[in-house]
């Protein structure tokens, strides 16, 4: 049987009480402070238990199986590990594997890549013993993947085929919702996750800080939080200068500080410049907020302005 592969786990740390857990899906143990008053503090935690799919086998078949319906034979022919998906998966309702065999899948002889993601994933070895010839790991699983790359246009196969390791992404969020699994910018993030946790230790500064405000942002976008700024997909982007992430949730403004590790800190005020402490309301409003309309623009910089904002400290820790 093939073993569950190694997923770094990833915890952040919020400064708002109000942000709900994880669902039961949740890739992360998310530790929550409420912050009450200025300089109050109440702590409280919240524990999410890491989510693993039960791997469940069907029967395997051989490589010489027939194939009725129009199934793409050249494709299954050059790739064998498919015919049991094929036959495990051709009659659930909403997948049509023949048309995504001809249509969607891409061209085994270019994109040997996402073939061997999609194996890794979501196939093991037949329990027969029969060489080359896998077995559906997880039948709901890969239901629910192919499904998502069947849809209108191929926009998310065409992701997968550039970067096959966002199918690992998609495994680790492929217990929410459709919105959060098929956004293409939530695996590129993800994906940087996974790529970065082992050795971010080792990174610059710069990507450091990347990983943290990374951390974050996907993190408040998988619980529903709109992403007022462009979002980060790369570990060297040149990243967001002075407020790292402005969101909006049920009408109400958040402005997020993100860090990597526990140990990074907001910046201490400075009197001999004048600068205040990093993400109070002095900070944030200095210079006649210079540091949010350089952030969102002075339109919405102003709605905020009129309608207030919450403040959040997110520390991505792996």
């Amino acid at each position: 049987m093939k073993t569950s592969i190694h997923k770094p786990q990833f915890k952040t740390f919020l400064l708002l009480g109000i942000l709900s857990f994880l669902s039961t899906a949740a890739l992360a143990t998310i530790e929550i402070a409420e912050r009450t008053a200025p300089g109050s503090i109440v702590q409280c935690e919240g524990h999410v238990n890491v989510w693993l799919q039960k791997r469940v086998s069907s029967s395997s078949v051989t490589s010489n199986f027939f194939f009725p319906g129009g199934a793409s034979k050249s494709k299954l022919i050059e790739r064998p590990e498919l015919v049991n998906v094929w036959k495990t998966v051709k009659d659930i309702d909403g997948i049509d594997m023949a048309d995504l065999l001809k249509n969607k899948f891409p061209d085994p002889s270019t994109s040997a890549g996402f073939y061997d993601a999609f194996k890794e994933q979501f196939l093991q070895p037949s329990s027969n013993g029969l060489e080359n010839v896998f077995e559906v790991a997880d039948v709901n699983k890969v239901e629910t993947f192919l499904k998502d790359i069947g849809g209108p246009d191929n926009s998310l196969m065409d992701a997968f085929v550039g970067q096959p390791g966002l199918m690992r992404a998609w495994d680790d969020l492929s217990g929410f919702p459709s919105t959060v699994r098929r956004s293409i910018p939530n695996l590129t993030q993800r994906n940087i996750l996974n790529n970065w946790a082992d050795n971010i230790i080792n990174a610059t500064n710069q990507q450091k800080g990347n990983f943290g405000e990374i951390g974050a942002d996907l993190d408040l976008n998988i619980k529903g939080y709109e992403s007022l700024q462009p979002r980060i997909d790369d570990i060297n982007s040149p990243g967001h200068n002075g407020i790292d992430g402005v969101y909006i949730k049920d009408g109400q403004y958040y402005i997020v500080e993100g860090k990597y590790s526990g140990s990074a800190n907001l910046n201490p005020a400075n009197p001999s410049t004048g600068l205040p402490k990093q993400m109070t309301d002095e900070w944030i409003s200095q210079n006649n907020w210079q540091r949010l309309n350089e952030a969102v623009g002075e339109n919405i910089s102003i709605d905020i302005q009129i309608n207030g904002y919450r403040r959040i400290l997110a520390k991505t820790v792996i």
